[in-house]
C-alpha cells in the first residue's frame, strides 16, 4: 500500500518513455502485483493441509477442489488490480487502449503464475509451520519456477515496449497482451490436468510432505 501511494502521488515519468505519466505506474503496479503472487499460488495447499486431510476423506475431484482454491486467489489479486487501476486512472489520465493493453497483459501474467504454481504445488509441496516464524511458505523449487516465468515475460515485454517506442507500432501492446491471454488461458487448462494427473497418482507422497 505505501509503495502504491508513492507511485500513485510520484513526480512525471521520464520523457521518451512509451508509456509516460499514468500509463507507466499502471504498467509498473500491474506487474508488481503479478509477479508478487508467488508465495500464495506456489502451494496451494501447505497453508491448507489440514482441510487437504478432510478432503482424502471424502474427496470431491481434484481439478475442481484446484480450480476453486486458484479462483479464490485470483479474485483477491484482481481486486486489488481493479481497485488500483480506477485510482490511478482517476488521478493519472490513462488511454484506453493502454488501459486495455495493461490490463491483459496482467491477467495474462497472473493466470501464467497461478498456472505453474499448480504444477509447483503437487511437485514440491512445502508444510507450512504458522508457529515459527521463519518458516518458508514455498519450496526451493519455487523460485527457480518463478524465474522460468518471469523472465520470458520480461524478455517478451522489454521487446514490446521498444518496438512500440521506435517502430512506432501503436497496436503492438494491445495485440500482444490479448495474445497472450489467449495463451495463458490454454497453458493453464494443460497445466492444470497435468498437475492433477500427478497428484492423484502421488496423493501418499504429498500427504507426507504436508505432514498430514
Amino acid at each position: 500500500l505505501v509503495l502504491f501511494v508513492f507511485m500513485l502521488l510520484g513526480g512525471p515519468s521520464k520523457r521518451g518513455f512509451p508509456f509516460s505519466g499514468g500509463s507507466s505506474r499502471l504498467g509498473f503496479f500491474a506487474a508488481l502485483l503479478a509477479f508478487s503472487t508467488t508465495g500464495l499460488s506456489y502451494n496451494i495447499f501447505g497453508v491448507d493441509r489440514d482441510g487437504f486431510g478432510r478432503w482424502l476423506l471424502s474427496p470431491l475431484p481434484l481439478e475442481r477442489v484446484m480450480r476453486m482454491k486458484n479462483l479464490a486467489h485470483a479474485a483477491l489479486i484482481s481486486a486489488i488490480y481493479v481497485a488500483g487501476a480506477i485510482a490511478m486512472a482517476v488521478l493519472r489520465p490513462v488511454p484506453a487502449e493502454t488501459l486495455v493493453a495493461v490490463t491483459a497483459a496482467f491477467f495474462c501474467v497472473l493466470i501464467l503464475q497461478i498456472a505453474v504454481g499448480n504444477m509447483v504445488s503437487v511437485y514440491w509441496p512445502r508444510r507450512v509451520e504458522f508457529a515459527q516464524v521463519t518458516s518458508r511458505s514455498t519450496s526451493s523449487a519455487a523460485g527457480f519456477a518463478s524465474l522460468v516465468v518471469i523472465m520470458p515475460v520480461m524478455i517478451m515485454g522489454s521487446m514490446v515496449v521498444f518496438l512500440t517506442s521506435y517502430a512506432q507500432i501503436t497496436w503492438l501492446p494491445m495485440a500482444a497482451g490479448l495474445i497472450g491471454l489467449v495463451i495463458s488461458v490454454m497453458a493453464y487448462y494443460w497445466l492444470t490436468q497435468w498437475a492433477v494427473s500427478h497428484a492423484e497418482a502421488t496423493l501418499e507422497q504429498i500427504a507426507g510432505a504436508l505432514g498430514i
